[in-house]
């Protein structure tokens, strides 16, 4: 074998190679399975009342001290009143009277 017939078949080789691997499509970030964001089923329920309620997103979080303790579960209105059902991860203890903003 001859150097140019060597050289030729190593280019045909990386063609081919490279050729396979951008067929595989390759796993990006995108396509992982990550866990679902909430608390999961270990929580208690809540009900808090805002006068306003207008920025407040379904599943937001729901932090105490700067820390996750759970999420809001549904937003509806009642008597011009954002009446709204929040879940508590368990262990969680809130005290009665206690104030959100």
């Amino acid at each position: 074998m001859n150097a140019g017939f060597r050289r030729s078949l190593a280019r045909a080789a990386a063609a081919v190679i490279a050729a396979a691997v951008a067929a595989c499509d390759p796993p990006t970030l995108a396509s992982l399975d990550l866990p679902a964001p909430g608390i999961g089923s270990d929580a208690y329920g809540l009900t808090a009342r805002f006068v306003n309620a207008l920025n407040l997103p379904d599943r937001a979080k729901v932090r105490v001290a700067g820390a996750d303790v759970g999420e809001v579960e549904s937003i509806e209105a009642q008597d011009y009143v954002a009446v709204v059902k929040l879940r508590i991860r368990r262990g969680v203890r809130l005290l009665a009277g206690s104030t959100a903003q």
